[in-house]
């Protein structure tokens, strides 16, 4: 995973969302709640001690698989009436990864991940939503930081969607074409714990041109740090706001502690 994952497999979710859909949405959709803007510490980072210490700290050990499992999403997080299935790999996602960080001017940092977990999808079919974890560690600090700027750029919104555009266009049947795209990124752990640096929310209009319908489709994420680790929540619809607090604690707090 890096900050700027998008997967072909996270577009097909939104695709089918979209094209399901044969009535033109409500006039006020449910809202998401993000960040507000601030700035979030490392969760990695140590406090200064009091007195000097006797000896270096060991090096970091970047987590393994088996730990990563530990921090992403279970069944027993969610709450009755979700559907878990396993998650299905996008062969494709490096090579998107790889064209954002060139969109973006900051180093892939694909090649330097350790291991990559993701939970499996959990899906509710009215309304039809997803939710989806992943937890990434990495060779060393520097990467996170990387991740961290490519973030905090302003091309983000516009590389975002230079990549959604392609992406879909790849996966969208004959008779829809793609409307707008909207990008918002929001850094900071708000009301969250302190190792959330923030989250991107994209709503993408796909438009029937037989009925002229434009559908939005909502995909978000949500981004934590631990030692060496990167984890995210993905969500694909609405999904109630005491819900999001609960999975943000649950997959920030086990990523803060590697």
């Amino acid at each position: 995973m890096t900050i700027r994952a998008l997967t072909l497999g996270w577009v097909g979710l939104v695709a089918a969302v979209a094209c399901a859909c044969s009535s033109p949405p409500s006039a006020n959709p449910t809202s998401i709640s993000t960040p507000q803007a601030t700035h979030a510490a490392n969760s990695a980072a140590a406090s200064a001690p009091t007195s000097a210490p006797t000896s270096a700290a060991p090096p970091l050990t970047p987590a393994s698989a088996s730990q990563l499992t530990g921090i992403v999403l279970k069944s027993s997080d969610l709450p009755t009436g979700w559907t878990g299935t396993a998650y299905k790999p996008d062969p494709h996602a490096g090579a998107v990864n790889a064209a954002f960080a060139k969109c973006l001017g900051v180093r892939n940092t694909g090649p330097d991940q350790v291991a990559d977990v993701h939970s499996r999808t959990f899906t509710m079919s009215h309304p039809y939503t997803t939710i989806d974890s992943e937890a990434t560690s990495y060779r060393s600090a520097s990467d996170l930081a990387v991740d961290r700027a490519a973030l905090s750029s302003p091309n983000y919104a516009s590389c975002n969607d230079k990549v959604w555009r392609t992406a879909l266009a790849q996966v969208l049947p004959a008779g829809v074409t793609i409307g707008g795209i909207t990008t918002t990124v929001t850094e900071g752990p708000a009301g969250g714990p302190g190792n959330v640096i923030g989250a991107v929310s994209t709503t993408i209009i796909l438009i029937h041109t037989d009925t002229g319908i434009g559908v939005p489709s909502r995909a978000w994420a949500v981004f934590a740090f631990g030692p060496l680790i990167e984890a995210a929540i993905y969500y694909i619809g609405v999904v109630p706001a005491d819900l999001q607090t609960k999975l943000l604690n649950l997959v920030a707090t086990r990523a803060a502690r590697g």
